[in-house]
């Protein structure tokens, strides 16, 4: 118990705090470009001596709060522009106003040293970025992301110049397939989350989870490699110089789903966190594959064997669904552990979940490209639940301004819940379908990565390491179908199960699970080569030299199997009982259904991959104004796979050491350093991953076809040469222009068979050549107070060159699969002059692009048409802690269509044309509440 004699010193301790949080204050206001008044978004203000510190907002605005009271010493800093410091007397408990005035320094080196935490999340430190960089780089910010409707990356990634989003999840740059480009998380390399390609789903990742995205476009030595469009490095939030904690809450309303009744099988207590609770799991009594064969050829045991498997085929009615949702909760602290020396964390978490309804047609054609037959023509209903959450929890050790560790750590979950009901008719089997298509997948990120600065006299150690991991799991996957003959008047659809023989699209079951690791590190040293600057980062030339290691290691198991007729003397009136009833455990007997096993050799493969690399790079400048940067890349990688292909053994082992030079230069044109010219050459590579070197075959349900890999191809080496004009008016203003030429060698792309509807497969070949080059330009412009336009435009061209086999056997000239002639991004954004009120609006569209690419005439390929995409975000804020959020995304609802050009008139003609496939797209309105303490 508390003593009365300790009462005095308690209370003491207890005021103490408060004590010390009196004695500081606050110090704000403005900076600005003195030659003519505009701000200067993106500048660091900091307190001399101590890490306080911050960058100013798009209005050049900037506070910083805790300021001890008494006197200090504040400089601001910014890029080309001549450092200014005040002495100020901040008051305890109030504020000082202190505006700044910069001037233009001619003389200024393409970085500044700031002692400041830079805080990413704002255009103008992006804007800063991209001029200081030797690179040719584009982006996205926080600040712009909040101002979209956009709730993944694989969203925002659409906004940034030259880029587009393919199957609204895997990204394009250039005009370039997913596979060209290179995705990082914080800098370092994440793993594919996707069975069928080398890609990396960005709608993994919350998007307010995110700092900034940069797309860097051309190649640098200390840059991994293998891409051709872009080295995509999504920046999570880092340590912030303020504390806060911040909540928000969202709800909506989707224009095809919200309210409306729809039709669903049962789910899973947890669906809603992204994770299956055990009850779709393959039966833990069912044996491994050999013994079950040897099970299920027993005609005693075999019955009971398939009653263990659940029935789970049954769709219920449903009243109504629910409106999306989403919450999130983030916040920041840090703590002073001494002079100079502090600990700061930020963590996050968000979970958003979006109820789905969509119509969608199918068709598909055999024949001639001039006598192209339909063989049919489905309509299906698309029903499916999408939870996406995600946490971060990062660190950094600030032990002195010369020494940092900074420890990130992001989990992501991105499951989809998805019923398909098709029904239409087969025309080349003069019959009605009817199908289902019932599954639940969950994709999985952990990343986990450490990362440390030390500035050792006037060299700079840089060291990282990483771990991720990435699983993706489909348990149960289930897919039946039922017909009816066309001269068939007893309207009865009858359930195609077939004798024997198993098979995963009539009565199956799929178990399926994925599991990548990727270990990394690596380490950089800069050292200065002359004495002009104190810093090696701002050192006017200086050598930068490192090397890195990284291993992925891929498990991929598929095991399946199917309901088959027991005998010939079974009983037809069986197949007539619908989907919920057909497999009740009383029809497992003699003269009704059992299960047997499907699964091959080609179902299940392992692979493994490592890289080790090591780089020079040297910059140097040339009479203040022209800046280069200039080295080689060694990389040495080897690739093994392991499967089966019947009884033989499938072994891909690849052992390759690439010399990958490249050149970045940049020159300024005026005193200002307002207009500049950029010209990059390099020799990057793209490597055929695991999935597409796997003899695997998959039937996928939605596409109709099933998609098989291929051991011999080769790796791809491409050529890259990039030009840019860069002009930068006063303040948080830009303009792009540029254009860029690529040249492949062995691409691979993704071809579809010249088979029918019903057995028709995709897989992968290496082409001879291709060609690409295009023009962009991308601009932020504000005319007056309050209105800032931005955008981007890219045209691009490509052609694919075939060996003398592949143009004898009638491959047709066309782009390289995916590559759009076309991306455009428009926006706008209006705001009040207190800034409590913002409008924005966004437009998107991209050109037509090839969706699957066909061998010959027999089969063209299929296009994906033009699609306009115009979203609008309303923001409020009604106080410094309370602000709104409406949201309008997709109001235009334009279709996606999918179709075969058969007069070749570059365009989507309905009466002309073939067409595949045709989605609705649903508009969707939000309210999202802010609340920040």
């Amino acid at each position: 118990m508390l003593s009365a004699k300790h009462l005095p010193l308690a209370l003491l301790l207890a005021l103490l705090p408060k004590f010390i949080e009196a004695q500081t204050g606050a110090i704000r206001g403005r900076v600005l470009e003195l030659s003519n008044n505009e701000s200067l978004p993106g500048a660091t203000v900091s307190i001399l001596g101590r890490t306080l510190g911050t960058v100013t907002n798009i209005d050049g605005q900037y506070e910083i709060q805790k300021v001890p009271a008494g006197s200090c010493q504040v400089v601001c800093s910014y890029i080309s522009f001549k450092n200014d410091t005040l002495t100020l007397q901040v008051p305890a408990n109030g504020v000082v106003e202190a505006n700044f005035n910069l001037r233009p320094d001619a003389t200024a080196l393409a970085v500044v040293v700031i002692s400041a935490k830079v805080e990413k999340a704002s255009v103008g430190n992006l804007i800063a970025l991209t001029r200081k960089s030797v690179s040719t780089i584009s982006g996205i910010a926080q600040e712009d992301i909040r101002r979209s409707p956009d709730r993944s990356t694989k969203d925002v990634l659409k906004r940034v110049s030259g880029a587009s989003i393919q199957e609204n999840k895997f990204l394009i740059v250039r005009g370039l397939a997913d596979r060209y480009n290179m995705p990082l998380l914080n800098g370092g390399l994440v793993p594919s989350t996707e069975t069928d390609r080398r890609a990396f789903a960005f709608d993994l990742l919350p998007s307010a989870l995110v700092d900034n995205i940069i797309v860097s476009k051309t190649a640098s030595p200390d840059l991994p490699s293998e891409f051709a469009g872009g080295v995509v490095n999504v920046s999570t939030k880092e340590i912030l110089e303020r504390k806060f904690l911040q909540f928000s809450l969202g709800t909506g309303f989707n224009t095809l789903s919200t309210g409306r009744a729809y039709r669903f099988h049962e789910k899973g207590k947890t669906d809603w966190l992204g994770f299956d609770d055990g009850s779709r799991a393959l039966p833990k009594d069912i044996p491994a594959t050999a013994t079950f064969e040897q099970v299920s050829g027993d005609f005693e045991a075999r019955y009971p064997l398939a009653q263990k498997f659940k029935n789970d085929w049954a769709i219920r009615e449903h009243s109504a669904m629910s409106a999306p949702v989403s919450a999130q909760l983030s916040g920041a602290t840090n703590f002073r552990l001494g002079e100079n020396r502090s600990l700061g964390l930020v963590g996050g978490l968000t979970w958003s979940h979006a109820p789905g309804l969509a119509g969608q047609r199918r068709s598909d054609f055999s024949g001639t490209s001039g006598n192209l037959q339909q063989e049919y023509l489905y309509d299906d209903l698309v029903y499916s639940f999408t939870t996406l959450w995600g946490g971060l929890a990062n660190l950094a050790l600030q032990i002195n301004p010369k020494h940092r560790v900074v420890f990130n750590n992001t989990f992501s979950v991105n499951s989809i819940d998805k019923l398909i009901e098709r029904e239409g008719e087969n025309f080349i089997n003069a019959r009605f379908d009817r199908a289902t298509s019932d599954y639940f997948n969950s994709n999985t990120l952990y990343s986990t990565q450490v990362r440390s600065e030390h500035f050792i006299g006037r060299m700079k150690l840089d060291w990282n390491g990483s771990f991720n991991r990435a699983s993706r799991s489909t348990p149960s996957y289930r897919q039946m179908f039922y017909a009816l003959n066309l001269d068939d008047t007893t309207n009865l659809y009858k359930a195609y199960v077939t004798p024997n023989t198993p098979s995963p699209n009539f009565g199956g079951r799929i178990y399926s699970e994925q599991l990548e690791r990727l270990y990394s590190t690596g380490v950089d040293l800069t050292v200065p080569l002359t004495r002009a600057a104190p810093d090696p980062e701002v050192d006017p030339a200086k050598l930068k030299i490192g090397g890195s290691y990284t291993r992925n290691a891929r498990t991929f198991d598929n095991r399946w199997f199917g309901y088959v007729i027991s005998s010939l003397d079974y009983e037809p009136a069986l197949l007539e009982k619908p989907l919920g009833e057909i497999f009740e455990p009383e029809n497992l007997r003699p003269g009704g259904f059992y299960v047997r096993e499907g699964t091959r050799g080609t179902d299940s493969y392992t692979a493994s991959s490592s890289t080790l690399a090591g780089y020079f790079r040297t910059d140097f400048v040339v009479d203040d104004i022209i800046h280069v940067s200039a080295g080689l890349r060694l990389e040495h990688f080897e690739q093994h796979l392991e499967s089966l292909d019947g009884s033989t053994p499938v072994i891909v082992d690849t052992s390759v050491l690439s010399i990958l030079p490249s050149f970045n230069v940049f020159m300024v044109l005026d005193q200002e350093e307002k207009h500049r010219v950029r010209f990059a050459a390099s020799r990057t590579i793209s490597r055929p991953n695991f999935r597409e070197l796997a003899p695997f075959v998959f039937w996928d349900f939605d596409l109709q076809a099933g998609i098989y890999g291929e051991p011999l191809l080769v790796n791809t080496l491409i050529t890259n040469i990039d030009l840019r004009y860069e002009f930068f008016p006063a303040g948080n203003q830009m303009l792009f222009f540029g254009g860029f030429y690529k040249s492949f060698d062995k691409p691979v792309e993704q071809f579809s068979d010249a088979g029918g509807g019903g057995s028709r497969r995709y897989g992968f070949l290496n082409t001879e050549s291709a060609e690409c080059f295009g023009v962009e330009l991308e601009y932020r412009y504000k005319p007056v107070r309050g209105l800032t336009l931005f955008g981007n435009v890219a045209l691009i061209q490509s052609e694919v060159g075939f060996t003398r086999k592949q143009a004898k056997a009638g491959f047709l000239p066309r782009p390289l699969q995916g590559q759009s002639p076309y991306v455009v991004n428009l926006g706008a954004t209006v705001a009040t002059k207190d800034d409590r009120a913002t409008l924005t609006a966004l437009f998107n569209q991209i050109g037509r692009r090839i969706w699957l690419v066909g061998q010959n005439s027999n089969y063209p390929s299929t296009y994906e048409a033009p699609r306009p995409v115009l979203d609008f975000t309303l923001t409020y804020k009604f106080n410094d802690r309370f602000d709104a959020k409406v949201t309008a995304s997709d109001v235009l609802r334009r279709n996606y269509v999918f179709y075969i050009d058969i007069d070749d008139s570059g365009k989507y003609e309905e009466a002309n044309d073939a067409f595949i496939r045709s989605i609705e797209a649903p508009a969707v309105f939000g309210l999202t509440l802010n609340y920040r303490l």
